[in-house]
């Protein structure tokens, strides 16, 4: 019988360029596999076997789901399709493993098979999972050590007035130093309340549950809140509102959170007497809320960190007031500026889409009146005064 010499040459050839190219994906980092619409292994690289756990002596082709019934289980919607597909897949012997799988079909070639490159994230999963779980443990001992920092002033206030209290009891006393003491504890109760809620909010924000908000009745309602206390430190409230008051769709109690925690950021910056302004107003997608007290006021250095975890302007302050009003915020896409005011004071602006936007045509001129200026008369709004008196001469209680 004849022996074709070229037909011989032809296949120690393609022997050589096979055996040249099966060594190169023994190089490879990835697991490198061929297989079949019948799920079986054509070829494979040594990374292959090693992920797997496939001993050398097994002769192809194999059947995968012999030897990683998880990731056959993955493969069985890719295996016939023409597509490029990637996903993760977890296996677990011959140890446990996290592979991210790239499946791709080899054109011309029938029946079709499919060249799977397998990725070993197991390591970096576990970088991140770690990296993950020091964060939050920094995280919770940075919360729970401001936590306790925070609350051992009211704790030892509380303290110091109830001894007052026993005593002056215990000698019969009923007069104005016993209603001054219950006073004092009451306000620090209260503190303690404000600071447990800011910490439960920082830690796990809710969902807001959306309905239609009356602005101006829900910022005439926080400040009612808040009179009793305005009216003791002698601090007046000037108000001058959108004459229709603005309707946005939002979570009520959470924005209420946000407008008493600004309000009450306002009156802890004014050392004494002093006022605060609020205005509201829209423009064409948002409605607008001013707040602006004539208080210290906040340095130029400090004003880019403030909206920033365990950051705070306040000397006894822990920055979550601010974290919480940005999240919730965020979560009904809005936004805060926070803005030093000369000589003295801040003023906070926040914006909230309209529960109903008008989408007015392309201005062709002068667009000044697109955004609300609330140092104009331009807006149709109404002024009304809250407290807004001279205290230096009717408050016997400045702070």
């Amino acid at each position: 019988m004849a022996v074709d010499g070229k037909g011989v040459e032809t296949d120690s050839r393609k022997m050589l360029e096979m055996a040249s190219i099966e060594k190169i994906w023994d190089l490879l980092h990835d697991g490198f596999l061929v297989i079949g619409e019948d799920g079986n292994i054509r070829n494979m690289n040594s990374r292959t076997r090693e992920l797997l756990g496939i001993p050398e002596g097994n002769e192809l082709p194999l059947p995968l789901r012999r030897f990683s019934p998880e990731l056959f289980v993955h493969l069985e919607s890719c295996i016939g399709t023409e597509s490029q597909q990637v996903f993760e897949a977890t296996i677990a012997y011959p140890e446990r493993r996290l592979l991210r799988v790239t499946c791709l079909p080899i054109d011309g070639k029938s029946p079709l098979l499919h060249a799977l490159v397998l990725t070993d994230r197991t390591a970096e999963e576990e970088r991140n999972a770690a990296f993950l779980e020091d964060e939050m443990c920094a995280a919770v001992q940075l919360l729970a050590g401001s936590m306790a920092h925070e609350m051992g002033n009211p704790l030892n206030t509380l303290q110091i007035q109830l001894q007052l209290l026993q005593r002056q009891l215990r000698e019969g006393r009923r007069g104005k130093k016993v209603l001054e003491a219950v006073a004092v504890c009451r306000d620090e109760v209260d503190r303690l309340h404000r600071m447990v809620q800011q910490f439960l909010g920082a830690i796990r924000p809710a969902q807001p549950n959306l309905a239609t908000v009356d602005l101006n009745g829900l910022m005439e309602g926080c400040i009612a809140v808040l009179r009793e206390e305005l009216d003791r430190h002698c601090i007046g409230i000037q108000l001058r509102f959108c004459r229709e008051s603005p309707k946005i769709l939002g979570d009520s109690e959470q924005l209420r959170r946000v407008f008493l925690n600004l309000l009450r950021n306002a009156m802890e910056a004014i050392d004494g007497t002093g006022n605060i302004l609020v205005n509201t107003a829209e423009d064409n997608a948002f409605a607008l809320v001013e707040i602006e007290d004539d208080g210290v006021g906040i340095s130029p250095s400090a004003l880019p960190h403030l909206l920033r975890s365990q950051h705070s302007n306040k000397r006894l302050g822990n920055g979550l007031g601010l974290l919480i009003v940005q999240r919730i915020l965020r979560t009904h896409r809005g936004t805060i500026a926070l803005r030093s005011l000369s000589p003295r004071g801040t003023r906070a602006v926040l914006r909230l889409p309209l529960e109903n936007p008008r989408f007015p045509m392309l201005p062709t001129g002068n667009s000044e009146n697109e955004i609300p200026d609330f140092s104009e008369a331009k807006m149709s709004t109404h002024s009304t005064s809250s407290g807004s008196r001279n205290c230096n001469q009717k408050c016997s209680n400045p702070r």
